[in-house]
């Protein structure tokens, strides 16, 4: 794990009170009903450092940390800036919101990794927020 990451994870978890680290995630964007085309996840991959080989989709792929909050009820993921393309900024995020034309089931293995049985994000526009190295979208209650 390099320093970045370390003080990537360090960051988030200041707000985090769980005790569960967050998960760097590969986020391939597409919906899984359409070939991993379209608004929305079309999978999560977990990866061990932010130099992992990327999938190839025709959607595109950033990397992420998945976050569970103390509320116990909101996701976020948190996207790397500096792994998000320009077209996939335009497309996903510029619009102050990120779409899920369908509901994405988080694995289960990355769900349990969180803490909880299941992960379900309904479909739906969730608001996007930004910090210095983030976007971040909370998958909210």
């Amino acid at each position: 794990m390099t320093s970045q990451t370390k003080s990537n994870i360090v960051a988030l978890k200041k707000n985090h009170q769980l005790g569960v680290v967050p998960i760097l995630l590969e986020v391939v964007y597409g919906l899984v009903n359409r070939d991993c085309r379209g608004m929305g996840i079309c999978k999560l991959n977990a990866v061990e450092s932010k130099d992992a080989q990327r999938a190839s989709s025709p959607c595109g792929s950033s990397l992420a940390y998945l976050e569970v909050h103390a509320d116990g009820q909101t996701v976020s993921l948190n996207f790397l800036k500096e792994t998000i393309s320009p077209v996939q900024l335009e497309m996903r995020f510029a619009k102050g919101h990120f779409e899920l034309a369908e509901p994405f089931e988080v694995p289960p293995p990355l769900a349990q990794s969180c803490g909880r049985e299941a992960i379900l994000l309904a479909a739906g526009a969730y608001p996007v927020s930004q910090t210095d190295q983030y976007m971040v979208v909370d998958f909210g209650k």
